[in-house]
């Protein structure tokens, strides 16, 4: 049982960035013009994506620590 809240814990958390960004393109889609139309935009991107992979690669070892 507390192994599926964690892993569905892990999944929300995860995914949160990508719906705050949904979120905001929808409502407000001149705000994200910078992050996706310019080239700091475009390296602030990739570095943020390489910080959620090890975020969820590092979440991913934590679940399945068997105690």
């Amino acid at each position: 049982m507390l192994s599926k809240l964690v892993k569905s814990s892990a999944m929300i958390i995860g995914a949160l960035p990508f719906i705050i960004m949904g979120g905001l393109m929808f409502l407000n889609p001149a705000y994200m013009d910078p992050l996706l139309n310019t080239n700091m935009g475009h390296i602030v991107l990739t570095i943020s994506g390489g910080w959620m992979l090890t975020g969820v690669l590092v979440m991913r070892k934590m679940i399945n620590i068997d105690l």
